[in-house]
């Protein structure tokens, strides 16, 4: 398990990330309900929010719940 903390202002909330069995990893869990992983301003970095400030950063228009579509890029031939 790896200890996380949450990104949002004045925010001190922790939690864990576990990643189970071994590696190489294609995904992992949350050890704290409603934890996010939202794509940090300079990608491919991530930022872990807690639920609540998950909320806010989408009431704020900062972050979407909707899924995107992947754009790829032309293949120069």
């Amino acid at each position: 398990m790896i200890p996380i903390a949450c990104v949002g202002d004045k925010c001190e909330k922790r939690a864990h990330l576990m990643f189970p069995g071994d590696s190489p990893y294609e995904g992992g869990f949350f050890m704290g309900k409603g934890w996010t992983a939202v794509v940090a301003d300079n990608p491919p970095a991530v930022n872990f929010l807690c639920p609540e400030c998950f909320q806010k950063e989408v009431e704020q228009n900062h972050v979407t719940t909707r899924p995107r579509t992947p754009v790829n890029s032309p293949v120069s031939g």
